[in-house]
């Protein structure tokens, strides 16, 4: 290869080529687009680490998905505990709530 910059296309066939060599087969990205954290409806509700770890100390693996399904329920937990509050005339949630 010659030194200095190559031209985009020389730079996508090169990686084509390492693609290739490596044995991973070309593919069209459709990743769905991660939620920005300034998204409150998908923001995290839970640490990932901390059910990681609470599963393994029972001897069992833990999905990539299990937190993001974890925080989904506890997201619907407070959303009821919130209806019923309101319900209640009330401004503050409360563990009775729940």
């Amino acid at each position: 290869m010659a030194c200095g910059p190559a031209s985009p296309l020389v730079q996508g066939r090169e990686m084509e080529a390492v693609g290739a060599l490596a044995g991973r087969p070309e593919r069209p990205h459709t990743h769905a687009r991660r939620p920005a954290m300034d998204e409150p409806e998908k923001e995290s509700l839970v640490i990932g680490s901390k059910i990681k770890a609470y599963v393994k100390e029972r001897g069992l693996m833990c999905s990539g998905e299990l937190p993001d399904a974890v925080s989904a329920a506890v997201r619907g937990l407070l959303d009821k505990a919130c209806e019923r509050t309101k319900e209640n005339k009330r401004s503050t949630v409360r563990p009775c709530d729940i």
